[in-house]
Order: structure tokens, then C-alpha cells, then sequence
């Protein structure tokens, strides 16, 4: 009785043993296919919509980073394998102070073709913000800084100046308060609906919260950025129907409700 169950405890474990070499030989074949064979390896690899070949391999090498950053094991994969990309994001946006330019992504693994297809949409230019007469940014519709750009002239594309003395990051806004951007651009399109084109733009002191546009006129504009006007394309049209622009100073709107003028 008692070798009887002696055979049945080597039975077990031999049973158990030769599971686990199965498990193991299963597993170190898995693994060989993913890491080592030409099965998962990267054959197509492109990039769309980024304009410099330079470019091209820092948004690759920053697609990486992120895709390690937010799932660690891919790491072990490489970026040559088509399950680095497969696994990892496929349409967030990239960190925009590694890749300023860059708006959307939108990645494309085929892992019959061994493909990947990268579709970068770059930021477009909305405005230029100059903070000296050679520090100048363009910056998106969003009002993020994005790139380095010379100092422009005339009404095509909005042009800030920015007196404050204060540092412009790519990847940042150029407000630190989106509400104040939102506000900023509502006032300027309502003055562009209403027919007045604008020739400069400032950020004055932003401790005071307060910007300022000129007409060609020499007419200047105060706003609040905390303040959008009510109702500013019929107060403009109004007030150039009863005032003479060109013989005033400045428009303030700068109070919630009240207008005054010089």
C-alpha cells in the first residue's frame, strides 16, 4: 500500500513536471516568434504629413518613448516589432513639448504586411507672437506656441506683440489661462466680423489682466481678458455711426457694461 502510493506521488509529479516543460517550451517558442523571428519585425514603416526627414525620426523615437511611457513590457519589444505599435496608443496626441508641431496622430498596424502607417497632422499657423524684434512664435488656434517664426508684416495673419519680459515655451500657451485666450479670440473675431482691421496687437501688463488692439486709425482698443463685450459688433457699428473714429484716442471696454472714450 505504501509504494502503491509512492508510484502515485512519482506519477504526479513526473505529470507535473513534464506540464511545466510543456509550459516552458510553449512560453521560450512564444517568446522566440515576438522578440527574435521575422514574423512581428517592422517590413513597411511610414511616416505621413511630416514635412522634414529629420523630423521624421523624432517623431518616430517620440511615438516610442510615449508608447513605453504608458505600457513599460513594450519596452522588451523594440520599436522594430509590429506589436510595439500594435499594443501601444494609436491616436493620442504626443507630448507637445517633445514635438511642439505635432496636433494628432493616428497610427496603422497591419500585422499580416508587418506595416505601420504613422498619420501626423501638423499644427497650423493661426498667429505670430513676438516678445523683441528677434524672439518671434507662431502659435495654433488654440494659442499654443509651437515654432519659431520671423517677424511678419501686415494683416494676413494675426501678429501679437508681448512687452511682459517673460519667457515664450513651445508646447505651452502664450496665456497662461485658457478662459483668457477664449475671450481674446471671440473679441478679435466679433472686430473682424464688424469690418475694422486691426494693425496692432499688444499684451499689456498681464498683472492687469488687460490687451489692447489699434485701428488703422491710430484708434486704440482696451479690453479685459476676464471680459468679452456684449454685444461689441452692434456697439462698434453704433459708435462709428455716431462718433468719428479717426478723432478719437482710444475706445475703453475694459469695464463690464460701461464704454468710455477719448
Amino acid at each position: 500500500m505504501l509504494l502503491s502510493k509512492k508510484r502515485q506521488s512519482r506519477r504526479a509529479l513526473a505529470l507535473w513536471l513534464g506540464v511545466m516543460v510543456l509550459v516552458v517550451m510553449f512560453t521560450t517558442g512564444v517568446a522566440y516568434l515576438i522578440l527574435y523571428s521575422e514574423l512581428f519585425k517592422v517590413a513597411d514603416f511610414e511616416i505621413e504629413g511630416v514635412r522634414l526627414e529629420n523630423n521624421k525620426r523624432t517623431v518616430m523615437s517620440a511615438l516610442a518613448m510615449q508608447n513605453i511611457h504608458s505600457r513599460a513590457v513594450l519596452g522588451i519589444l523594440g520599436d522594430d516589432n509590429t506589436l510595439f505599435w500594435a499594443l501601444g496608443e494609436k491616436d493620442e496626441a504626443v507630448n507637445r513639448h517633445i514635438l511642439p508641431t505635432v496636433g494628432k496622430v493616428q497610427i496603422d498596424v497591419n500585422l499580416l504586411k508587418r506595416s505601420v502607417h504613422i498619420a501626423i497632422e501638423e499644427k497650423q499657423l493661426f498667429g505670430v507672437i513676438c516678445a523683441s524684434e528677434n524672439e518671434c512664435y507662431g502659435f495654433d488656434e488654440s494659442g499654443f506656441v509651437f515654432a519659431r517664426a520671423p517677424r511678419v508684416e501686415g494683416s494676413l495673419i494675426v501678429k501679437i506683440e508681448d512687452p511682459n519680459e517673460r519667457p515664450l515655451v513651445l508646447g505651452e500657451m502664450f496665456l497662461s489661462r485658457p478662459h483668457w485666450l477664449r475671450n481674446m479670440f471671440d473679441v478679435l473675431n466679433t472686430v473682424e466680423e464688424s469690418g475694422l482691421p486691426l494693425t496692432a496687437l499688444v499684451l499689456r501688463d498681464l498683472q492687469l489682466q488687460e490687451w489692447e488692439a489699434t485701428l488703422p486709425s491710430g484708434l486704440v482698443l482696451y479690453f479685459d481678458f476676464n471680459n468679452v463685450p456684449e454685444d461689441l459688433n452692434a456697439v462698434l457699428a453704433s459708435l462709428g455711426e455716431q462718433v468719428n473714429f479717426s478723432r478719437l484716442k482710444y475706445l475703453d471696454f475694459r469695464v463690464p457694461n460701461r464704454i468710455y472714450y477719448k
